[in-house]
């Protein structure tokens, strides 16, 4: 049995056990277990997922398997990573890390959704401050 096969009869498994509006709580597990579980909740209907990390580094890893075990290019990835200094009017910010940020804010304006997206963030990231979703949508602009 290939791997994604597997993630596919996982995901129908862990759809069995999960009920409306409840948390499904599992044991710790390798990375890349937790990888191949995030993916087959996105194939069990959930629509967002934040996979949370403790440091930069294993945010990375985790990214990085969940781009290499997906099947072709679903669910969406979303890489959210954390400033290297936290920007102020008086400094430059890395122009990769500032877009990378904004895509993962629209993409969760988009909601409903209709695919499932898997955020992979670390604690530091998530503490840094970002737009208000008011500022985002006034500061768009869509061609």
């Amino acid at each position: 049995m290939n791997i994604r096969s597997a993630i596919s009869k996982y995901a129908v498994a862990i759809n069995a056990l999960q009920t409306e509006g409840q948390a499904l709580e599992l044991p710790a597990m390798p990375a890349s277990a937790e990888a191949i579980t995030l993916l087959a909740l996105s194939q069990a209907g959930s629509r967002i997922l934040l996979w949370l990390h403790d440091s930069a580094e294993r945010q990375e890893q985790a990214h990085r398997d969940l781009l290499t075990l997906r099947a072709k290019q679903s669910p969406e990835i979303a890489y959210f990573p954390q400033w290297d200094a936290l920007p102020r009017p008086d400094t430059q910010h890395d122009p990769e890390i500032a877009g990378l940020r904004l895509r993962v804010l629209q993409s969760c304006r988009a909601i409903p959704r209709k695919d499932p997206l898997i955020i992979v963030a670390s604690i530091q990231a998530l503490l840094q401050t970002c737009l208000e979703p008011e500022a985002l949508e006034e500061t768009t602009l869509t061609i």
